[in-house]
């Protein structure tokens, strides 16, 4: 089991660094958050999600770029985008 306390002191426990970021979306959008969003923006927004549960297992603050090309797929993080208001999220496209 992998355990995971954000930032805001929210402590989660799941069997995948997947699960844990799902769990931790949920928490910060509402349970049904990817309702009536594409695919790929649910994408997106999980990809972001696994890579802030990335650097904090990193021992990384969220918003910082891993140095293990493994945790980093060179996307924008989620706390980047998290002042854009409620879901439906509306992703950038650059």
């Amino acid at each position: 089991m992998l355990t995971m306390t954000t930032p805001e002191g929210r402590t989660f426990t799941a069997d995948t660094d997947v699960r844990l970021a799902s769990l931790w979306a949920d928490a910060q959008f509402g349970a049904h958050w990817d309702d009536g969003l594409p695919p790929s923006d649910q994408h997106d927004v999980m990809n972001d999600m696994i890579d802030e549960v990335h650097a904090m297992q990193d021992g990384r603050s969220p918003a910082t770029p891993s140095p293990n090309p493994a945790h980093s797929r060179h996307r924008r993080p989620r706390s980047a985008i998290a002042d854009e208001g409620p879901v439906p999220l509306a992703l950038p496209t650059a």
